[in-house]
C-alpha cells in the first residue's frame, strides 16, 4: 500500500513543468506554482506578528514562556499532520488534521479552559496565536494565486482534498529544500525575526537555559505578557 498524498504545493509545479518540457512544449512558465512554507517561514510569521501584537498591548518584548510557547504554536500542525500522514498513513494528507480551522477552534477552546483554571491565560494565548497563524501561513500566497482548490485543508473533513500524483508524494517526503524565490524570502524574513528576537532580549533563550538547569536564578524571565 502507498503512502497516502503528501502536500504538492510548489513540487506540482516542477512536475507540471518536466512534462511540458518532455512533450516538447518548451514554455512553463504557465504552470501553477504551490508554496511550500518552511518551518522557519512559520516561525517567523508567528513570532513578528506576535512580538508586535504584545507591544502594543503592554509596550515590552514578549516574556520568555510565551515565546517559547508561539514558537512551539507555529510548528504544532506539521508536527501533527506530518508523521500521521507521511509515516503513519493516518491522516489522508499532510495538511489535514490540525491544519483545519475545525480543529484550530478545538484545541485553542481546550488550551483555554485549562489555562483558566490555572491562570496561565497569556500562555493560552501565545501558543494558540502561533498555532493560528501556521495554517494561514500556508495557505496565503496559493489563495492570492486563485488556486483555491489547494487550501480545502482549512475546512477538512467538510471540504474534499485534491488527489496528488504519487511522484509528488516522493519528492515531498523527501524534503527536497530548493532556493527558489519563496524560499530566500522565507530565508530573509527569518533573519528579520531573529534580528527583532535579539533586539527583544532574547526572550526564551533564559527560560530554556532554566529548564535545562543550566543559569543563574538572577538571570530568570520577568512576568507573563500582561
Amino acid at each position: 500500500m502507498g503512502r497516502p498524498d503528501a502536500d504538492g504545493r510548489w513540487l506540482m509545479w516542477r512536475l507540471e513543468n518536466d512534462r511540458r518540457r518532455s512533450n516538447g512544449k518548451g514554455n512553463t512558465s504557465s504552470g501553477p506554482f504551490f508554496v511550500l512554507m518552511w518551518p522557519w517561514g512559520h516561525l517567523a510569521v508567528g513570532y513578528l506578528l506576535y512580538t508586535a501584537l504584545v507591544r502594543v498591548r503592554t509596550g515590552r518584548p514578549p516574556s520568555g514562556p510565551t515565546a517559547l510557547l508561539v514558537a512551539f504554536g507555529t510548528q504544532f500542525p506539521d508536527l501533527v499532520d506530518k508523521p500521521l500522514a507521511w509515516w503513519l498513513g493516518v491522516l489522508p494528507h499532510g495538511r489535514t488534521g490540525a491544519h483545519s480551522l475545525l480543529t484550530v477552534a478545538i484545541v485553542v477552546t481546550v488550551v483555554h479552559a485549562l489555562a483558566r483554571r490555572r491562570d496561565a491565560t497569556d500562555l493560552a494565548i501565545a501558543f494558540s496565536f502561533g498555532y493560528a497563524t501556521h495554517p494561514f501561513a500556508d495557505a496565503l500566497l496559493t489563495l492570492v494565486q486563485g488556486h483555491t482548490e489547494y487550501v480545502a485543508y482549512l475546512l477538512w473533513p467538510l471540504f474534499e482534498l485534491p488527489r496528488y500524483e504519487t511522484s509528488a508524494i516522493v519528492l515531498a517526503s523527501a524534503g527536497e529544500f530548493e532556493l527558489t524565490v519563496y524560499a530566500v524570502a522565507q530565508l530573509g524574513l527569518a533573519l528579520v525575526a531573529f534580528a527583532v528576537w535579539v533586539q527583544d532580549g532574547n526572550p526564551g533563550l533564559d527560560t530554556l537555559r532554566h529548564s535545562l538547569g543550566i543559569g543563574d536564578e538572577r538571570d530568570r524571565d520577568p512576568g507573563l505578557d500582561r
